[in-house]
This record gives structure tokens, sequence and C-alpha cells, in this order.
């Protein structure tokens, strides 16, 4: 039997050098007819706050979102319902993981996380040539990134060997020598087009569950070639296409083998023609709640 599941729109954008992509969530959401489980998670912040220094008032406000969305996330979890957390910027995958493995160390579990990014996300501030947040929440569920949640220190890390990135294919030398460094499982965009996305992601989450972990994916749209998808901030080229995403994805019963489930930085003011607002609604129907129509194109 399937757990029952919730969408949390995370609305942060603050982490991104372009920021409206705060509005992803909401535009997605508002289109899902089962409204009765979906909950927002929002900032009031200002749009003028910069990146060009370590902004106080930014690393603050993004701490107080992901320390709030992390005690969202954490009770779903704790009531046996999977969250699907629908970003904002990459830099909510902070709250969203570590409420995760905090609750499955409750359970003496360990969480396995399967990264589908064009970046590697394993900044840190002083590593980053944008100082952009959402470049670092790798690093920080490893324990070396800016502590972008209350009890950072404290909190039980996310272990490198149980993490896989998939469809990498944009980053610098510093956080490629920084996974390398923590012998973290890279699959680059070359091997993804030479094995296909389908045989790698299955593989992924074989050697994962062999392991005994409890699994969860975060996807960011800008894994995908931004032909299929144009609506990110940081569009890479040579990327997923929607048929194999779809194909690959459709492997994995998202609602029976995963944890939870976190797809991010889709901006709708980038979007040309609703192709990527369509797309993540055909994951979230083809894979999520197959028996519904979820959308209202």
């Amino acid at each position: 039997m399937k757990k029952p599941l919730h969408f949390l729109g995370a609305c942060m954008g603050l982490g991104a050098q372009i920021q409206t992509t705060e509005k992803g969530p909401y535009c997605l959401l508002k289109s899902l007819e089962f409204v009765d489980f979906v909950d927002l998670c929002q900032h009031p912040v200002s749009h003028s706050l910069l990146h060009t220094k370590e902004n106080s008032s930014v690393k603050e406000t993004l701490r107080n979102f992901n320390t709030e969305l992390s005690q969202k996330v954490l009770f779903y979890l704790k009531h046996n319902i999977m969250p699907i957390v629908i970003g904002g910027d990459h830099s909510v995958a902070i709250g969203t993981w570590f409420a995760n493995i905090e609750h499955l160390n409750t359970l003496s579990k360990k969480l396995g996380l399967i990264w589908i990014d064009a970046h590697m996300d394993a900044h840190t501030f002083d590593t980053s040539p944008s100082k952009a947040y959402h470049g670092m929440p790798l690093a920080s569920l490893l324990g070396y990134g800016p502590a972008l949640i209350e009890r950072h220190d404290s909190l039980q890390k996310l272990l490198p060997e149980n993490l896989i990135l998939i469809a990498t294919r944009s980053y610098e030398k510093e956080e490629e020598k920084f996974l390398k460094d923590h012998n973290v499982r890279v699959h680059y965009m070359q091997e993804v087009t030479k094995e296909g996305f389908a045989n790698v992601l299955l593989n992924a989450f074989n050697d994962l569950k062999k392991k005994d972990l409890e699994v969860g994916i975060s996807f960011d749209f800008d894994a995908i070639d931004p032909s299929h998808a144009p609506g990110v901030g940081s569009q890479e080229y040579k990327g997923l296409c929607k048929k194999e995403l779809l194909e690959g994805f459709a492997q994995i019963d998202l609602l029976q083998d995963l944890v939870c489930l976190e797809l991010v930085e889709y901006n709708p003011i980038l979007d040309e023609n609703n192709k990527t607002k369509n797309l993540a609604l055909d994951i979230l129907n083809k894979l999520l709640l197959r028996e519904h129509d979820l959308s209202r194109r």
C-alpha cells in the first residue's frame, strides 16, 4: 500500500542569482487539483538583497527558512506521509534533506541521496565564484558548507558514500576536488549519454538499496536540456531530454520506493510556452499519481 503524500512548496529564491525562482512552487502547485494536501513555505524578504558579499540578512533568512521547512518535512515524515518538496532554488535542499536524515536517525536508518543536477552544488562560500547559496547545499549537507539551518553543527550529516550525482556537466575545479576527496560518486553527463539515463538512475537506486539505505531524489530542472526545459535560471546545454527523463523515472515507483522527492529551480518567469511547467506536471501526473490528472492547463 502506498504512503499518503503531501506537497510542500518551498518558495525561496534568495539562494539563486535569479531570485524569481521563488515563484516556481506556487505556479506549479496552483495547477494541482488536490489543493487539500499542498502547503507553502514562504518568506517576506525583499529581492534587493545581493550576493556580492556574505550578506548576513540573506544568510539569516535562508537559515530561518530552511529551519522552518525542515520542521514541516519532519512533521510529515513522522506521520508516515511522504513529502514532495517543490522549490524554489536548490538551497532549500538543506532543509529538506537534513529533516530526512534526522528522521531516519531516530529509526536507526541512513539516507541514500540521488542528486540529479547539471551542477555539483558543492561549493563553500570561499570557493564559490558567484557566492550564490544554491551552489552550496551538498557541501552543507556533508558538513562543510555554510550553516544555513539551525543546529547545523549538531545535526547528523549526509555520508559521502551514500550520495550519488547524476547528469553533472557544469562545475568548478574546487567543488570537483572536494567531491573526489570525499569519494562521492559522480556520473557526468557524458557517461549518462553513453549508458542511458534510465540505466544510470536504476543502477544508482539499486546500489543504494543494496546498502539498506532509504533513498531520496533531489531533482534540479537544469539537469534537462534548455530546449526541453528553458524555465531555469542556470541553463546548461547538452542535458537530459524529456523522453529519457520520463522513461528513467518510470522505472522507479517514486511513491513506494522513495522516502522523499524534491523538484527544484523551476522559474516561470524564464519559461517559454509553459514547456518547463508542463514537463513538471508530466512528472507529477505520470510518476506520482498515475490514477489522477493533476493539471489544469
